[in-house]
């Protein structure tokens, strides 16, 4: 159960592995739930974030900057960028097809991908190019 919104810090020295989040800055309390924040936008005080972690009732959360209106297709030669958040995925070589439909693994908001690998003579990878479209901005819950 959550009651708790924290600033997560990872700088904070005060903490050790183990303790609770007191010496993060709270952003916000509320009331007690069991609804599973994770995989959410969460906007605070005009500010967004996404939850990254949690303790003892707590939530921790990151700053996340968004563009809600992104246009046009998205070209990269280190991996798949999110049109909303330009996180870039560089595990290509984990998904299962060389294109697709997914979601963005930092803000959770759909995109439409293709993984081009251009081979040499001899079969071998030369360089991936990745391209990616934005499909549905994930859903922004304001508390």
């Amino acid at each position: 159960m959550y009651n708790k919104i924290v600033k997560f810090d990872r700088k904070e020295k005060k903490r050790e592995i183990g303790q609770d989040y007191e010496v993060f800055e709270v952003l916000r309390e509320i009331e007690p739930t069991n609804d599973d924040l994770f995989g959410k936008i969460l906007k605070i005080d005009g500010k967004l974030y996404k939850p990254c972690s949690a303790y003892m009732g707590c939530i921790a959360v990151d700053e996340i900057m968004i563009n809600k209106e992104p246009v046009g297709e998205y070209r990269s030669e280190d991996g798949i960028v999110c049109p909303f958040c330009g996180f870039i995925d560089q595990d290509t070589h984990e998904f299962e097809n060389d294109h697709g439909d997914g979601e963005c693994m930092n803000c959770g908001s759909g995109i439409k991908y293709r993984i081009n690998s251009v081979m040499n003579v001899y079969e071998e990878c030369e360089e991936v190019i990745c391209y990616s479209v934005p499909i549905k901005l994930n859903e922004i819950i304001e508390l």
